[in-house]
Order: C-alpha cells, then structure tokens, then sequence
C-alpha cells in the first residue's frame, strides 16, 4: 500500500511538472447567429461540475510530449458559457429558470496517422430552479468528431457546434424523464454533482495506450506505471475493464499453448515417423489459434476501454 502511494505521488509530481510547461492554445465561440428565438426557460447559471475543471482537453500535434497544448477558453468556463448562451438563446417575458451543470466538456485533437482529428463532447444537465429548490428536468448529451489534414482552426467551431446541439436538443425535444424527480436545495445539488474525492488524480493529464505502448502527457512509461495509475482512481467500472484485459490475456495464452501443442505434436511427429499427417489435430489447433487471437483482441478492448474511461473522467 505504502508503495502504491508513492508511485502516486511520483506521478502527480511528473504531471504537475510537466503541464506546468504546457503551452496554452485558446479557443473561443463566435456566437455569430441566434440559436433559439422565444425560450421557454431562462439559462441563469451555470455550474462546472467536470472531473477536472483546469482544461478542455490538450491539442497534440504528434505523439511527442513537446507538441502538447492545453486547450482552454479565455476565461472560466461558467461565466463564459453563461455569455455565449445568453447571446445566442433568446427568451419570453416569463420564463422559467434553469440551472445548467455541466457535467463533462471536452475537446481534442489528436494525429491520426498522415491526417488529425478533433473530438467535441458534451454532458448536461438540466435543473428547474424554484424558490431555492432544483430539480432534474433533463439530460443532454453528444459528440462529434472530424478528420482532416489540419483540424487547429476548426476547434473552436467544433466545441461550438456540440454546445449548440445540446441546446437545441433539449429546447426542441419534450422529455418526462424529470417529471417524478424530488426537488433538492442548493447544497444537496452540489454535494449530488461534485466529483469524489478520489478523482483530484485527474490533474495527472493525459494516458495513452497505444500499440502496446503506454504514455502519460506523451511521456513513455511501463505498463505496470499505466496500471497502478488507473487502479489509483478506484474506480469501479477502470477495474472491470482491467480484470476484463486479465482474463483476455489468460485465455490467449492457454489458446497459444494448446495451438503449440495440437500443431507441433503431429507435425513432429509426421517428421520423425515419415507418416500420413493427421489433419484433425491441425484444424483444432487452428481453432486454437484463432481463439488466442480473439482473447488477445478482448484484453486490448478492456485496456483501451479502461484508459478511455480515465480520459473522459479523470482529464476532461
């Protein structure tokens, strides 16, 4: 245990080091044309509730650490949002108040082979806001994501394009799903919606898996490091992935040995007696093979799911 934390702590203090020295790369909304003419509902505040509040995500030129940006907005995220909504969402005389937590908001853009590509994501939620009580009126999410040779102009336009959509979404979609939620106060909303404790790891910045490689902020470390880094969020659904990876890497091998055994036994033993090769064992072993690289498939899956968890959670 006590190991465990130390490692830890190895990690937080490269990360904070590391983006200490990351540059800053700004994006902004143009919030050129209306969105929403006459709203029935009133955008009041806003309130950031993202695992990690410090970043939109990082724009990474390559693979080497040296290219990494962090993308921000020029100010804070609630009252910029806050602006921006209120210049593009017109409303009636009276309309209803809405509390809005947003619950994730991120944007990347990462290579992609010869090209890049951006991805925008989204996640709020929609509170009724009456004499001090909030309840849960809707849930909105969504995505986008764009390949191109050079995606760097197109951040800006990207992130503005999944902010709108979830707008506009729950502007123009009626939806029940709140009707029979209970109204919470002020401080319960915000104790319901706050991070736990465990995810202050998200300062740690960015993992990557890939082709058998692991890197934090573009920094190559071991794959025991990217998993005691992923254990050390707790979090349930990282370590069902983790064990999902284990026992695909437990199967393959036990796949590859009995393949080994049903092919190189008759092969051998063709060759030492000069008798007629028995195809049954060769098409079994076959069946092995092919099983081995299937479960070898399955334990990547849980690891690119697993670190794909840690990302969006843990370094929005």
């Amino acid at each position: 245990m006590v190991r465990k934390f130390f490692m830890v702590g190895q990690f937080l203090a490269i990360a904070f080091a590391i983006q200490a020295q990351i540059p800053v790369h700004v994006v902004t909304l143009s919030g050129d044309s209306i969105l929403y003419n006459n709203a029935n509902f009133r955008f009041y505040s806003f309130l950031d509730a993202r695992s990690d509040t410090t970043k939109l995500g990082f724009l990474k030129e390559s693979r080497d650490a040296s290219s990494y940006q962090i993308i921000n907005f020029p100010e804070g995220l609630s009252p910029y949002l806050s602006n921006f909504i209120g210049a593009v969402i017109t409303h009636t005389d009276s309309p209803e108040d809405v509390l809005v937590v947003v619950k994730s908001l991120s944007l990347t853009e990462e290579p992609l082979g010869a090209i890049e590509i951006v991805k925008a994501a989204i996640e709020l939620d929609f509170y009724l806001a009456q004499n001090g009580k909030y309840r849960l009126i809707k849930t909105v999410a969504t995505h986008t994501e764009l390949p191109d040779k050079e995606v760097t102009s197109l951040l800006g336009a990207q992130i503005e394009r999944v902010i709108r959509t979830a707008f506009y979404n729950f502007l123009t979609q009626p939806s029940t799903e709140g009707e029979n939620n209970a109204w919470l106060s002020k401080s319960q909303l915000r104790q319901l919606v706050a991070p736990p404790p465990h995810k202050t790891v998200a300062a740690m910045g960015q993992l990557d898996f890939f082709q058998n490689e692991y890197r934090l902020n573009g920094k190559e470390i071991s794959r025991k490091e990217a998993i005691d880094l992923l254990l050390s969020t707790e979090d349930a659904e990282i370590e069902k992935f983790l064990k999902k990876r284990k026992r695909g890497l437990a199967l393959g091998y036990t796949f590859a040995a009995g393949a080994a055994l049903l092919v190189g036994v008759p092969v051998t033993e063709c060759i030492v007696t000069k008798s007629e090769l028995n195809g049954l064992p060769l098409a079994t072993g076959g069946l092995f093979a092919i099983g081995s690289l299937l479960s070898v498939k399955t334990s990547r899956y849980g690891m690119h799911q697993a670190v794909d968890i840690y990302n969006k959670r843990y370094n929005n």
